[in-house]
């Protein structure tokens, strides 16, 4: 069982290693995803230009745990507010979350340093038309706020382990989000069966699993940036509540050794539990600005990893909230916010036919979109 130590206190973190690949035309290019989820691309890495790594954060299966401090913020008091009225309970909250993702970012990026000086990957090489070596991230679905957390506060990391960083990683993949996960807001009647108050309690977690894995027609619309974002939600365009009957959805289909890998019900010991509070989500949104955005406020701050390019994959027959998200950034990108400006270009690729589960319906398939976006 792969484990790195990645810092003095003996934080480990535990990895899958598909090990390095059999072709040597070209330098490979390691990738390493968020989490084991994607173990059926394991076996068929070998025989591409990658080496995949699967690598478990803390509080999953093999890492080192969090602890309540970690995960749990400060209690608040009336007399906490009679000091300071502006900072509410929820503000409190909000600001601790924010400093959870800065520190995951770090264990992140020092996991990341740590595989590289060890392993002794290939360097990246740019060259016109394919590129080789050197490290790709990706983040998938909520794990992307994991992930957009680094390029978010890399800039408040060591210098010197960026600069290593820098010279090494290539591609950053974000990878079919939901829209909180990049602080977008839910719309008036934006369907989620867990909040369906038709469906008894009891029956809303095993009717969600086959929800977010189903297969949605959504109308061709999705693909027009044109249209502006509330057109999206008008009758006929994105599909929120009924799956594609003729394409079972992946989760009612899983294998035993499926369900074993990966598959682990969000909790507080794994600390993603913070991401599915709406009341969270605005230091999603924050991430997302600070992650992709300049702030015209800041003045001549210097973005790190300023050589990183920004791969955006979504899937046109996920649920609802992935195109919804990809549609949102998309608008954003050609009009930034009030007070910033477009920091990085970001790439965005359609992976047609997919749902939010690629990894287990398809691997050969999803394996090769991963790969384009990351030579290209």
């Amino acid at each position: 069982m792969p484990v790195i130590q990645i810092d003095e206190l003996g934080t480990k973190f535990y990895y899958h290693d598909s090990g390095v690949p059999v072709l040597t035309d070209r330098p490979y290019t390691t990738l390493v995803i968020l989490h084991d989820i994607f173990h059926k691309l394991l076996p068929i890495a070998a025989a591409s230009h990658i080496r995949l790594i699967l690598v478990n954060r803390r509080g999953y299966q093999g890492s080192t745990p969090l602890s309540d401090s970690d995960t749990d913020p400060p209690e608040y008091t009336v007399e906490d507010d009679s000091h300071n009225s502006s900072r509410s309970a929820d503000r409190r909250r909000l600001d601790f979350y924010t400093t959870y993702l800065q520190a995951r970012a770090g264990e992140l990026a020092r996991f990341l340093v740590k595989f590289i000086e060890t392993e002794s990957i290939p360097l990246k090489i740019e060259s016109p038309g394919r590129a080789s070596g050197g490290l790709a991230l990706m983040g998938w679905s909520l794990g992307n706020v994991t992930t957009l957390s680094l390029l978010a506060f890399a800039n408040t990391l060591d210098p010197s382990m960026m600069n290593t960083l820098d010279a090494y990683l290539r591609k950053f993949i974000i990878f079919d989000p939901p829209h909180h996960a990049l602080g977008y807001p839910t719309p008036p009647g934006g369907y989620n069966p867990y909040f369906d108050e038709e469906i008894p309690v009891a029956q809303r977690e095993p009717r969600f699993s086959i929800w977010v894995s189903g297969y949605y027609s959504h109308s061709s619309a999705i693909f027009d940036t044109e249209i502006p974002i509330p057109e999206l939600f008008a009758p006929g365009v994105l599909e929120q509540k009924n799956p594609n009957p003729k394409k079972p959805s992946t989760l009612t289909r899983l294998t035993p050794t499926d369900v074993s890998k990966g598959l682990e019900k969000v909790t507080k010991a794994h600390g993603d539990h913070f991401m599915l509070d709406e009341k969270s989500h605005p230091v999603h949104r924050k991430v997302l600005l600070r992650a992709l955005f300049g702030d015209y406020n800041d003045g001549n701050s210097v973005m790190a990893l300023p050589n990183t390019q920004i791969a955006y994959i979504w899937c046109t027959e996920s649920v609802w909230e992935t195109p919804y998200a990809a549609r949102s950034l998309q608008a954003e990108i050609e009009s930034p916010p009030p007070h910033h400006y477009v920091q990085r270009s970001v790439e965005f690729i359609p992976f047609e036919g997919a749902n939010h589960y690629p990894h287990y319906d398809d691997p050969l398939k999803a394996l090769a979109k991963f790969a384009s976006a990351i030579e290209y």
